[in-house]
């Protein structure tokens, strides 16, 4: 499998459009409202890929929150 620099590059970013993402959703719709599909269309990356990243939605809350703080 091809590990090029322009796929760390774009793992990176697609993590950072998750969290931003599920920033704003958790913001405005709340933790229960707020699914891994829709942060996965809200950061224009396939539905698994919220998943992939952070294991689960809590996780990904979790991260949210300690990018906050």
């Amino acid at each position: 499998m091809d590990r090029s620099p322009d796929k760390e590059r774009n793992a990176a970013r697609s993590r950072e459009a998750i969290l931003d993402a599920a920033e704003e959703l958790f913001a405005d719709r709340g933790y229960d409202a707020t699914s891994l599909t829709d942060v996965g269309a809200a950061a224009g990356v396939s539905r698994g890929t919220p998943g992939y990243f952070f294991g689960g939605k809590e996780q990904l809350y979790r991260a949210v929150l300690e990018r906050c703080l």
